[in-house]
C-alpha cells in the first residue's frame, strides 16, 4: 500500500526537515504589504521579527489552492493509495478543508486529523501515525493514540503587544488602550474544548501574574511524567528560559522544551508573546506490543 504523509508549516518546520522524515509539507502563506511569501521557505522567523519591530501588518493564509491541487494531482499520477494529513486545524485556517476538497477532486483516499490546534502536536500526531503504520499496528490502536493525544493537548497563549493586536484588527482600539492602562494580559486558549478556535481564558493584571496563572494551570493538568511541555516564544528567549526554570522546579519530572513559536501564530500574537503547549506523550513500544 502506497501511503503519503502530509502536513504544513504550522509545525514551524521546513521542507528540508520533513524530507528526512518521509513527510510532505505545504508552506502556509505570509503576506506583508503587497507581497506574499511561502512560510519558512521564503520568509523565516528573523524576517518576521524584523517586520513586527517595524510595526508592519503581517497576515497569514493557507497554502495556495493551486499548490494543494498540484500535490493531489501528483499523488494521482503516482498511484498513491492513501494520504494521511495533519494540517493546521480548521478553526485557524482553510488548509484543512482545501485538502479534503482537492483529495476528493482527484479521487485520492484521505485520512485527515483535526487535532484542534497547530505547532508541536501537529507534527507529533503525524509522526506517531507513521510509526504505528510502519509497525503494522491496527487501525484501533492508531485511533487510540490519536484520540488520547488530542484529549490531553492544551495550548495557551499570552500576547504582550496589545497595539499589535489593535493594528491587526484583533482588538478594538478602545479595548487595547484600556487593557494597556490597566496592565491587563489576556490569556488565550485553544484545544478540543474550544473546537479549535482561540478563546479568552482569563484577563490577568500584569504579565508576571499571567505567566504564573498558566504555570498553575500546567501543574494542575500535568499529572505524570509522560507530558511534553513546550514553551514557544516570539523573540522572548530570556522569558522562556525563566519560565522553563519555574516549571522544572514545580514539575521536576516533566519534559520541557523551548522553541520559537511558528510564524503562522506569531504573526497574530505579536512580538514578545509567549505560548505553552502540552500533551501526554505515548510509549509507542507498548502500543506495538498490544497491537
Amino acid at each position: 500500500m502506497k501511503i503519503r504523509y502530509l502536513t504544513d508549516t504550522g509545525t514551524g518546520k521546513s521542507k528540508a526537515y520533513f524530507n528526512t522524515k518521509g513527510i510532505d509539507v505545504l508552506p502556509l502563506q505570509i503576506a506583508v504589504d503587497d507581497h506574499s511569501y511561502a512560510d519558512i521557505e521564503e520568509y523565516d522567523t528573523s524576517r518576521l521579527y524584523d517586520d513586527l519591530r517595524k510595526q508592519r501588518i503581517v497576515r497569514t493564509s493557507m497554502p495556495s489552492y493551486g499548490l494543494i491541487d498540484e500535490y493531489f494531482q501528483q499523488c494521482q499520477k503516482d498511484h498513491v493509495d492513501l494520504v494521511v494529513a495533519s494540517p493546521i486545524c480548521p478553526g485557524l485556517s482553510g488548509c484543512y478543508d482545501a485538502i479534503i476538497s482537492c483529495a476528493q477532486a482527484h479521487h485520492i483516499p484521505l485520512k485527515i486529523i483535526n487535532h484542534y490546534v497547530t505547532a508541536v502536536v501537529q507534527e507529533y500526531i503525524l509522526q506517531g501515525i507513521k510509526t504505528l503504520v510502519e509497525a503494522n499496528c491496527s487501525e484501533a490502536i492508531i485511533r487510540q493514540f490519536v484520540d488520547e493525544t488530542i484529549e490531553s493537548t492544551n495550548t495557551v497563549m499570552i500576547p504582550v503587544d496589545l497595539d499589535h493586536l489593535k493594528r491587526g484588527g484583533r482588538l478594538t482600539p478602545m479595548a487595547a488602550t484600556l487593557a494597556s492602562l490597566l496592565k491587563i494580559s489576556p490569556v488565550m486558549q485553544i484545544n478540543k474544548g474550544t473546537n479549535g478556535k482561540v478563546d479568552v481564558l482569563a484577563k490577568i493584571r500584569t504579565m508576571r501574574k499571567a505567566v504564573s496563572y498558566v504555570e498553575d494551570l500546567i501543574v494542575n493538568d500535568c499529572v505524570d511524567s509522560s507530558y511534553l511541555i513546550t514553551i514557544a516564544h516570539i523573540d522572548s528567549l530570556d522569558l522562556a528560559k525563566r519560565i522553563e526554570k519555574d516549571i522544572k522546579q514545580r514539575i521536576g519530572y516533566a519534559t520541557v522544551q523551548i522553541i520559537p513559536l511558528c510564524n503562522s501564530v506569531s504573526a497574530h500574537i505579536g512580538l514578545h508573546g509567549i505560548a505553552f503547549q502540552y500533551f501526554k506523550m505515548t510509549d509507542f513500544t507498548l502500543l506495538q506490543d498490544h497491537s
